[in-house]
């Protein structure tokens, strides 16, 4: 559901805190990772039932309406809302409700701040304009669940992991509406701000992938997620507990470098991509090495991700394995 990038990130949270504390407990750090991916699955599911949240508001404002019996002028019509076909389709899937009831952030538990977000949300202009629209069916009303929810997280498009997004870092800080959500968010879930980019493209995804009928929705959360978790865990413990072996592979590779001048977080990247590519035979050498470029990308300096890239492919070259 969370794809294999975030669970390595994930990972190598894990094993800088390892450097750092100088303990190498994969025991400990097991615990602590297992403990992040619990809460990061959490996150995804209070965001994608939060159109059923809103749908919940949207009914009890309708009947407030209903039973004063006087219409205000400019009051956004909520027929819409309550109507929509695609927040039907969530409700109506056996499987994504039980997994929200078992939600321990259930916005059921987090009233006020559902609240706070249906109030904020009313004032939108892709709410508006969807409410102030003749529905079209359920293709119109998915489309408005993926808009309403790009325009609160600005979630980049589904195929632009090479987008750059400090192109629109104006655009952001500007956005009051995006701020307001992630600091709700924040609250809720510690590290929200350096997490939700790729939990907001999970729920992206699973939005596109809505049917009327239950059909293939959790289809794209499926993808391996046990597998996933399972992966995480086997970079963890194949960092940890063979971290002196590895030592050695990157010392030969490192000419003139004492491997202690290296920053935390590349060494980080260096042991964790050193352990995929000698220990974990069934990931393709290329795949890891490409994924760790990416991830050095995004936490690491900007002349880091040559640097990474080169020893990498020397440890890759002296393991004998084929990329």
């Amino acid at each position: 559901m969370l794809n294999r990038r975030l669970h390595r990130m994930l990972v190598l949270h894990r094993v800088y805190a390892s450097f750092q504390t100088d303990n190498y407990d994969y025991d400990y750090h097991s615990r602590q990772l297992n403990d992040e991916i619990v809460r990061l699955e959490s996150s995804f599911y209070t965001l994608a039932s939060l159109p059923i949240t809103l749908k919940h508001y949207a009914e009890v404002e309708m009947i407030n309406i209903q039973n004063r019996h006087v219409q205000i002028v400019g009051e956004v019509p909520l027929a819409n809302i309550v109507e929509n076909q695609a927040i039907l389709a969530l409700e109506n899937h056996a499987a994504f409700m039980l997994r929200v009831s078992k939600n321990r952030y259930g916005w059921h538990n987090y009233q006020d701040i559902a609240k706070s977000i249906y109030t904020k949300l009313k004032s939108n202009e892709v709410f508006i304009n969807y409410c102030s629209s003749p529905r079209k069916g359920f293709g119109e009303d998915k489309q408005f669940l993926i808009h309403l929810f790009t325009e609160i997280k600005n979630a980049p498009p589904i195929n632009g992991e090479d987008d750059d997004a400090s192109s629109d870092k104006e655009w952001i800080e500007n956005n009051t509406l995006r701020n307001f959500y992630d600091d709700l968010l924040d609250e809720l879930f510690p590290n929200w701000y350096e997490v939700k980019v790729p939990v907001n493209v999970s729920v992206t995804k699973a939005f596109q992938a809505l049917k009327e009928s239950e059909g293939d929705f959790l289809n794209i959360m499926k993808d391996d997620e046990e597998d996933e978790i399972s992966l995480s865990d086997r970079i963890l413990k194949a960092t940890l507990t063979n971290r002196e072996e590895i030592e050695k592979a990157l010392v030969n590779t490192l000419q003139n470098w004492d491997i202690e001048r290296v920053s935390v977080v590349d060494r980080a990247l260096l042991f964790m991509a050193s352990a995929e590519m000698l220990f974990l035979h069934d990931i393709p050498a290329r795949v890891t090495i490409n994924e760790y470029l990416e991830l050095a990308k995004n936490y690491s300096s900007p002349d880091s991700k040559n640097f990474i890239n080169g020893v990498l492919d020397k440890v890759l070259k002296e393991s004998g394995r084929v990329a």
